[in-house]
């Protein structure tokens, strides 16, 4: 079976592999136009960073390259293009992405797995909004804080299962708390937020009541999503320690 290395061995007469890491990293440019007129010094202030992703960094044609990555898949090059310094407000077409991110505000994209469907990324967002404390209860009654200090907190409804629909039924909870659930993240950072929610995720009832089914069911969802910000989590590591090599 042949390997992307072998291929780079066979076609090593044609380019080599300098010629063939810069074209990979010219096909991988992001398409998007900055206007430097917004930019402080017209852009100076940019660092663009370029990782390469090949099966085995010790053992490649790329070896002796900087910006290597092990990605241990042999059968395809994973080349990664990133231009770090530059705000969104700096795109030439930024007013236009702005009026169409308005038009999707209903839609909770940002922190929940697209492969989800819209009842479980509801649930999701439920279960995080309670964790960090957007979603309370009186009693047997459940209440949305909202962000507004002054507004009266929302009524949702008496028993978690009750609560959990009144919060899918509505219009605009699922995705005004789940922008709350993603600026939260960001603020505290991805391993303070996956420690907080591994704490929820151990803590799982042992009783066979409807309420400790569907208790274990939002855990079941929040474990997942943690595995999912580990991913990231270790992802975005392994981008800092190789930039950091660079710098050295």
């Amino acid at each position: 079976e042949r390997t992307i290395e072998m291929v780079l061995e066979e076609q090593s007469g044609q380019m080599t592999a300098r010629a063939r890491r810069q074209q990979l990293f010219r096909l991988a440019t992001p398409s998007w136009n900055v206007n430097r007129a917004r930019l402080p010094e017209g852009g100076a202030g940019l660092v663009r960073l370029e990782v390469l992703g090949v099966p085995e960094a010790s053992a490649t044609a790329f070896a002796g390259e900087a910006m290597l990555v092990a990605t241990h898949d042999p059968y395809r090059l994973t080349a990664l293009v990133v231009t770090a310094g530059a705000p969104q407000s700096a795109l030439q077409q930024y007013e236009r992405l702005q009026a169409a991110l308005e038009q999707e505000r209903g839609r909770p994209f940002y922190i929940l797995p697209d492969f989800m469907t819209s009842s479980e990324k509801a649930y999701l967002t439920f279960a995080l909004s309670s964790i960090f404390n957007f979603i309370y209860n009186q009693g047997t009654f459940f209440y949305y804080r909202p962000a507004d200090p002054l507004a009266a907190p929302v009524r949702l409804a008496n028993g978690l299962a009750n609560a959990m629909a009144a919060f899918l039924a509505s219009d605009t909870l699922p995705a005004t708390a789940a922008e709350r659930v993603d600026s939260l993240i960001a603020h505290m950072g991805l391993s303070e937020a996956i420690r907080v929610l591994s704490d929820y995720c151990e803590q799982a009832p042992e009783g066979s009541t409807r309420l400790d089914e569907q208790t274990r069911e939002l855990k079941r969802l929040v474990r997942d999503y943690v595995d999912d910000l580990r991913r990231i989590n270790e992802f975005s590591s392994g981008l800092q320690r190789v930039n950091g090599s660079k710098s050295g």
